[in-house]
């Protein structure tokens, strides 16, 4: 019977060509190697049993041969007769997972983690910037209390300077004058003017009086001493220098200053000595 090319399948013509058999009724040659007369995919229709499958239309010759996949090679496909073997694959999978992640969490197989408690969040520059105020503001009343104390004792210095340089002592007593001790002295010549030691006692004579002194006054310097005569009074003045000798007190009328009677009191009240006698009181300038 003449073959009818036209209904044959192209695989057929293509094998009866090159290898000159009949196709069957698949229209592909007979081979223990197909089952049920259908080739498996990818496989060259025309191969033999024993070679490795390749792709329809390669030509080996260019591409090389191929070979088929050994045990183990390959993906498994899961199908009704492998489906039962594929879960219970994963079933002992996921145990043996369960297990290790169960081992890493528990006793020395516990993961190391750094703890870092969540406080209070210093902040450095914060804290610079309130030290440095600090240091301000205690710099600031170091300097305002040094002040005010340097103002104190300049103050206290000046009222000292000013009572130093304003003094009055009775007759008895002495006085201090730049560190020297100053008092009135009677001595077998008559009251003097003279320089103590540090307890008091007579060192030297200064200026020799020649009447009985009241008090002894210091006024910006100069020694005041009223003093009484054989029934008169008058006031001497004295500056401590070399070669300086003493002199009368002279009031505003440029005559020295002086009178009748006897002195009973003798106050140095500002610039001014206020002189109480007998006969009345007599305000001196001493300016």
């Amino acid at each position: 019977m003449a073959l009818d090319n036209s209904r044959t399948p192209r695989h057929a013509r293509h094998a009866r060509t090159e290898q000159g058999f009949s196709p069957d009724v698949t229209g592909y040659p007979s081979s223990s190697s197909y089952r049920g007369g259908r080739p498996l995919v990818g496989e060259d229709p025309l191969a033999n049993e024993g070679d490795a499958p390749r792709p329809i239309g390669v030509d080996p010759a260019e591409t090389g041969a191929f070979r088929k996949l050994s045990g183990g090679e390959g993906a498994v496909l899961t199908s009704r007769d492998n489906a039962e073997e594929a879960a219970a694959a994963a079933r002992s999978h996921m145990q043996r997972k369960g297990r290790r992640g169960s081992v890493r969490l528990q006793g020395r197989n516990r993961p190391k983690v750094s703890h870092n408690p969540q406080g209070l969040q210093v902040n450095r520059n914060l804290f610079i910037g309130i030290a440095i105020a600090a240091a301000v503001v205690v710099i600031a009343l170091v300097i305002v209390f040094t002040s005010a104390l340097n103002s104190a004792t300049q103050s206290g210095d000046g009222t000292s300077a000013q009572n130093q340089e304003q003094q009055q002592v009775a007759s008895t007593d002495y006085l201090t004058y730049h560190g020297q001790n100053y008092g009135l002295v009677n001595t077998d010549s008559g009251w003097v003017l003279a320089q103590l030691d540090e307890n008091g006692a007579y060192k030297a004579t200064m200026v020799q009086l020649a009447g009985t002194p009241v008090s002894l006054a210091l006024y910006n310097g100069a020694f005041i001493i009223p003093e009484n005569l054989e029934g008169t009074w008058d006031v001497i003045a004295y500056v401590p220098a070399d070669g300086s000798m003493a002199s009368a007190v002279v009031g505003s009328d440029g005559n020295p200053v002086g009178g009748d009677g006897q002195i009973s009191e003798a106050k140095l009240d500002g610039s001014d000595l206020v002189i109480t006698t007998d006969s009345g009181d007599v305000t001196v300038s001493l300016t």
